[in-house]
């Protein structure tokens, strides 16, 4: 047997101690847990050779972000792994549609219960390319054939640690080989004063600041009304937007067109912790697997400091007339 096989088998007697060590959480609680923390060491092992470009998207899927690197392609494998020996684990007792950054949609299993897995294998790269060591994140949620949410993991690469949601609770804990440690509950922001507020919206591409082809107005710019008002604006966005609100890091997550993966990949940590999240006009964010969609979504820590979010957004509508979806092409 070859060093490279006696890993492979090492790495995957690890993944299934862990699996039954996670089992109170059920399958894919476990499932989830157990994948994200081995993703998440398949990430740090990589270090250089992780920056590689390994390939470029071609066609419409992500044409905004269509660099592949090393990391993506690690991460993305090692889920998909997973995702294999669970499905033969469990008898092929499902059929998963897996919707991935990377690959796009895969299936899994050829069972009767119907599994939708949203994956972002590793949210960063382009931080991670530069060598910025901050928001690296990877992440496994699984929903029902109708929608459901079984279970999100959002496992952040640098600090080790992983925001949790199952059917029941919401909680962050820190991983040990083969244990959580440091568990704890959800805590909501109860900031109510936009003076002191802190807000997360994704902007580190000029695209997302600024006019895009596909829309009608620059981001940054209409915005100003409610960016201006606020404490402090955290530049990141993706799953750990919503975790981060769930566990009192940030006080609102202003997703702007978010990815499907983005979204979904993260949302169920919010709802699970008991944070207030809709569309910008107030409504509710059922799950879609629309792989091509975009989301705007609002997340806030209470319902006092969601109200004023949506009346500043209904006013800059008034003001503008802007509609707040991509323009069909």
């Amino acid at each position: 047997m070859s060093g490279t096989d006696k890993e492979m088998q090492a790495r995957h007697a690890l993944w299934e101690k862990r699996l039954e060590r996670y089992a109170e959480y059920g399958d894919w609680g476990a499932f989830a847990l157990a994948t994200v923390q081995g993703s998440i060491e398949e990430i740090n092992a990589l270090k250089e050779e992780g920056r590689r470009l390994v390939a470029t998207r071609d066609g419409n899927y992500r044409n905004w972000d269509p660099d592949v690197l090393a990391v993506d392609e690690a991460a993305e494998g090692y889920i998909f792994d997973c995702l294999k020996r669970f499905s033969e684990r469990k008898s092929n007792a499902f059929s998963a549609r897996v919707i991935s950054e990377e690959a796009g949609e895969r299936s899994f299993g050829t069972g009767s219960e119907k599994i939708v897995i949203i994956s972002d294998p590793f949210d960063g790269s382009l931080l991670y390319k530069n060598d910025l060591g901050a928001f690296y994140f990877t992440t496994v949620a699984a929903y029902d054939g109708k929608g459901n949410h079984l279970a999100t993991a959002i496992g952040d690469c640098v600090n080790r640690r992983v925001d949790f949601a199952n059917t029941e609770r919401a909680f962050t804990a820190k991983f040990a080989e083969t244990a959580l440690t440091d568990v704890r509950p959800p805590k909501l922001s109860i900031n109510t004063d936009l003076s002191k507020v802190t807000i997360e919206s994704y902007l580190m591409k000029p695209k997302y600041l600024y006019q895009e082809a596909d829309d009608a107005y620059s981001f940054i710019e209409t915005f100003k009304p409610l960016f201006s008002k606020v404490k402090f604006v955290c530049p990141n966005g993706g799953p750990g937007g919503f975790s981060d609100v769930a566990f009192g890091r940030m006080d609102v997550y202003f997703a702007h067109k978010q990815p499907l993966i983005d979204v979904f990949s993260g949302v169920g940590v919010a709802r699970l912790a008991g944070a207030v999240i809709t569309d910008f006009d107030g409504n509710a964010v059922p799950f879609s697997d629309d792989i091509n969609k975009r989301f705007y979504v609002i997340a806030s820590a209470n319902r006092e400091l969601h109200d004023q979010i949506l009346t500043i957004v209904a006013g800059i509508r008034k003001a503008t007339g802007l509609e707040w979806k991509k323009r069909p092409k």
